[in-house]
C-alpha cells in the first residue's frame, strides 16, 4: 500500500512586527553592503585608474557631495536645519571612527617610502569614503518626502484607475498586481545600493529622482490592478 502523503501546515506569515524587523534588516543589510562596495570600489580605482589622485579621488567626491547637500537641503520637512545636522555628523563620525582610534594620527606620519604613501592612499580613502557615504544617507533620508508623495500620487492615481475597472468592465489580472509588488521595495533598494557605492561623483538628481519616479508608478500599477472585489 502506497504511502499518503503527509499532510503540510502552510508556513506562517510574519506578523507586523516581524516585518518590520525584516524592513530594518534589509535596509541595514543594504547600507553594510553599499559601504563595503564603495571601499572596494575605490580601491580598485586607486589601484587600475586614479593612482596619481590616491585618496585626494576620495576627498574631492567628499567634498562634491556635501557641496551638493549644502546647496539643496537649507531647509526640509525632517529638520530645521539639516546642514548643521551634517556638519554635525561628520564630525562626531570623524571623531570616533579615525580620530579616537588614532588613525588619522598614524596617517599623518605616513608619508614616508613608497609603503608609507601607499598605505595612506588606501586608508585614508576609507575615511574620506566613509564620510561620503554619510553623507549620501544623508541626502536619501532627506528624499524620503519625495518618495512618499510620489506613492501618495501612484496610489491615487491606481486606486482611481481601479474604480473605473471596477465599475465597468476592466479586465482584471493577477499576474500583473503580484509582479508589480514585487518591484516596488526592489525599485527603492537597489537605487539607494547604487547610489551609495558607485566611485565618483554625481549628482543625487540623476538616481532618486527616476527612482521616486518608478517607485510611484509601480505603486500605481499595484493599486489599479488589486482585485475589483474584497
Amino acid at each position: 500500500m502506497a504511502n499518503q502523503p503527509e499532510n503540510k501546515r502552510p508556513a506562517k506569515e510574519p506578523g507586523i512586527i516581524g516585518k518590520i524587523f525584516s524592513f530594518i534588516g534589509k535596509i541595514i543589510g543594504i547600507l553594510l553592503a553599499s559601504l563595503l562596495l564603495s571601499i572596494v570600489f575605490e580601491w580598485i580605482g586607486i589601484t587600475w585608474f586614479w593612482p596619481e589622485q590616491g585618496y585626494r579621488h576620495s576627498q574631492e567626491m567628499m567634498m562634491a557631495e556635501m557641496g551638493w547637500f549644502e546647496s539643496h537641503f537649507t531647509e526640509s520637512l525632517l529638520h530645521s536645519s539639516p546642514v548643521q545636522l551634517a556638519q554635525l555628523t561628520l564630525s562626531e563620525v570623524n571623531n570616533w571612527l579615525f580620530i579616537k582610534t588614532g588613525i588619522s594620527a598614524w596617517l599623518s606620519q605616513a608619508d614616508g617610502g613608497i609603503f608609507g604613501h601607499y598605505a595612506r592612499a588606501y586608508l585614508e580613502s576609507i575615511m574620506y569614503v566613509t564620510l561620503t557615504f554619510c553623507i549620501r544617507v544623508m541626502i536619501i533620508v532627506f528624499t524620503l518626502p519625495l518618495f512618499m508623495l510620489s506613492a501618495l500620487v501612484g496610489l491615487t492615481d491606481g486606486l482611481v484607475r481601479r474604480d473605473l475597472r471596477r465599475f465597468g468592465r476592466g479586465y482584471e489580472s493577477s499576474f500583473i498586481y503580484h509582479n508589480a509588488k514585487r518591484t516596488v521595495l526592489p525599485i527603492m533598494f537597489i537605487a539607494w545600493a547604487i547610489y551609495l557605492s558607485i566611485p565618483f561623483s554625481l549628482h543625487p538628481n540623476w538616481i532618486l529622482l527616476p527612482a521616486a519616479g518608478l517607485f510611484g508608478l509601480a505603486i500605481s500599477i499595484v493599486s489599479g490592478s488589486f482585485k475589483k472585489y474584497l
